[in-house]
């Protein structure tokens, strides 16, 4: 991964080293650990999904192997912070969900199809959202077993003081609401 595309949102040499040590743990692992893919191609994804007059709005993060995407969107920066958003391969839900890497994280110890989850859950009950139950978390995390590597990944996030959200649907609902609609942003352009 060409780690310099996040030059031009944290600056040179100033991008999160906790994303950037991600990328060489990524590349040094030998068996699938979670539900994420990094990808070379990250503009022509954008463009594949939402169109090339917005390629330039995304960086892209990873991918799912269902083509959704996490990316840093650039044009809803808020007070010097670029969030990072979901945007789903079959049009919605698209959201905001994180407001630093490190959250974001937090998240993908539950894999992207729990970040899904979370992100329809809000779209879909608003403010009537509850948190996830302590049961329901568990058992999230107990099908991340099914990840040989699950283990050592989980382990190595801890050293960036990094483990699993405690209660991630308001990790989502809080960069939701520090950032612009990303929904309403796409539908103007």
């Amino acid at each position: 991964m060409d780690v310099t595309v996040f030059d031009d949102i944290f600056g040179e040499g100033q991008t999160p080293q906790l994303l950037l040590d991600f990328y060489t743990y990524y590349d040094e692992q030998g068996e699938e650990f979670m539900d994420v893919e990094v990808v070379e191609e990250g503009p022509d994804y954008v463009s594949d999904l939402l169109g090339e007059e917005v390629v330039d709005d995304f960086v892209v993060i990873a991918k799912h192997g269902s083509d959704s995407l996490i990316a840093y969107w650039t044009a809803g920066e808020a007070d010097g912070q670029v969030p990072i958003v979901w945007l789903d391969s079959e049009g919605t839900p698209n959201s905001v969900i994180a407001a630093t890497v490190t959250d974001l994280f937090s998240l993908l110890l539950y894999d992207l199809g729990f970040v899904y989850d979370v992100v329809a859950r809000l779209d879909n009950l608003g403010d009537e959202a509850e948190e996830f139950a302590d049961y329901e978390l568990e058992e999230y995390l107990e099908e991340m077993d099914e990840y040989e590597g699950y283990d050592d990944f989980k382990e190595w996030l801890e050293g960036f003081d990094v483990e699993p959200a405690a209660a991630p649907l308001n990790v989502v609902r809080q960069a939701r609401q520090a950032f612009p609609d990303l929904e309403a942003w796409l539908e103007d352009h």
